[in-house]
């Protein structure tokens, strides 16, 4: 389990690297995508029949932190279960996970993209300034709205904001 849980997180990171090519399709970033998913469909049919049961979609949810009703659990298995056998094989699953992945790149590309417009010098950092010329462009906010904005971004107090200040934001929370 320590040994899956370590690959996962080296393919992550690989995944995050790749992320900045903004000019690929999602799911062609991630070579082993196919083989991650796979791999999860494993641990979730945890009694090998190759296909799971709406129990092992609570137990798995369970596991994630997620307390799902029996109800939801159900809805969990209509959406990805495409032959209606009641049941989740590994197809249906990589499809619907494969699709998941893609949706979850692109939202993170389009964060990536709007970073580097927003970054007009390219040095990796949203200044005061450069924030002030995006916020208020074609918007009544305030300077003092600015400032408070950025304040409460820029969490390592370096009077810069990084990429991932920016994402964690308050701006960024309320695009996504």
């Amino acid at each position: 389990m320590a040994a899956n849980l370590k690959r996962r997180r080296q393919s992550r990171a690989k995944r995050e690297a790749k992320t900045k090519d903004l000019n690929k399709d999602p799911v062609e970033m991630i070579p082993d995508l196919d083989k991650e998913i796979e791999d999860t469909f494993v641990l979730i049919d945890t009694d090998g029949d190759g296909r799971i049961s709406k129990e092992e979609m609570v137990k798995a949810a369970s596991l994630m932190g997620f307390n799902p009703t029996s109800k939801d659990a159900d809805t969990m298995i209509k959406m990805a279960d495409a032959d209606g056998d009641g049941f989740i094989n590994c197809k249906e699953y990589c499809s619907m996970m494969s699709q998941n992945y893609s949706s979850k790149d692109q939202e993170k590309q389009a964060l990536q993209k709007a970073f580097e417009t927003l970054d007009r010098d390219g040095d990796g950092f949203l200044t005061t300034e450069e924030l002030r010329a995006a916020l208020q462009y074609n918007s009544d906010i305030t300077d003092d709205e600015i400032e408070i904005f950025f304040m409460e971004a820029d969490t390592d107090g370096n009077g810069k904001i990084d990429y991932t200040e920016f994402i964690d934001s308050t701006l960024c929370v309320s695009l996504v």
